[in-house]
């Protein structure tokens, strides 16, 4: 959700992100996602520019996706996939959560930043809730 509340200007996020995103392109940060992730993000951007006829925004969020400074892809392999599997049997996460979440572990992510709660119970990592950052009373039901 980080990639797609950036590209897509969410207000709400955005005062939270764009300091991340500074940091990601003065190369003081390294982000880490798998290629499926960024795949279904590409997918979710692009729908609501391609259909309403937007060529040129949505060739901005190709770039803003594919194109990232310090950010490194990795594909989904044979370890990544087992740690997914263990991650889901314990913690009941979602098939893409779980892709994410081994991802981070078997590359040495310091920070998860997701906006799932349930999340925050994985703890092999430290999981950041975007919710959780918000000025009180600003709740992911706004």
């Amino acid at each position: 959700m980080v990639f797609i509340y950036f590209v897509q200007e969410n207000e709400k996020y955005l005062p939270l992100l764009n300091p991340f995103f500074s940091q990601l392109a003065a190369s003081r940060t390294i982000a880490i996602t798998s290629y499926v992730t960024l795949i279904v993000t590409l997918i979710e951007v692009l729908v609501q520019p391609l259909s309403k006829g937007q060529e040129k925004i949505a060739g901005q969020y190709r770039d803003i996706l594919l194109n990232a400074e310090n950010l490194e892809l990795f594909p989904v392999d044979r370890k990544i996939a087992e740690t997914a599997a263990e991650i889901r049997s314990s913690y009941k996460c979602r098939t893409p959560d779980a892709i994410q979440l081994a991802t981070a572990i078997n590359h040495g992510a310091d920070v998860f930043i997701t906006n799932d709660a349930m999340l925050k119970r994985y703890d092999k990592i430290t999981v950041v809730v975007l919710d959780d950052l918000l000025p009180a009373g600003k709740s992911q039901l706004d």
